[in-house]
């Protein structure tokens, strides 16, 4: 299960920093196309940060989890 979190927050965190960066190039784009970017990548970051919190609390005892 460790695993599985670090894999996943690791790829969903590249891929906030890919919609970060996509988003820096496409700055005077369309506008629609920006907030989309903008919206995906603060998904993918936030499935990043859920994903590397339950992994911290995985590696705690398991009474902590309680």
């Amino acid at each position: 299960m460790k695993a599985y979190l670090a894999t996943t927050g690791t790829l969903f965190g590249l891929l906030a920093l890919l919609h970060v960066w996509n988003f820096a190039a496409q700055w005077n784009g369309l506008r629609l196309a920006l907030y989309f970017t903008a919206s995906a990548g603060a998904v993918a970051a936030a499935l990043s940060v859920w994903a590397w919190v339950l992994w911290a609390r995985s590696t705690r005892s398991p009474a902590a989890l309680n």
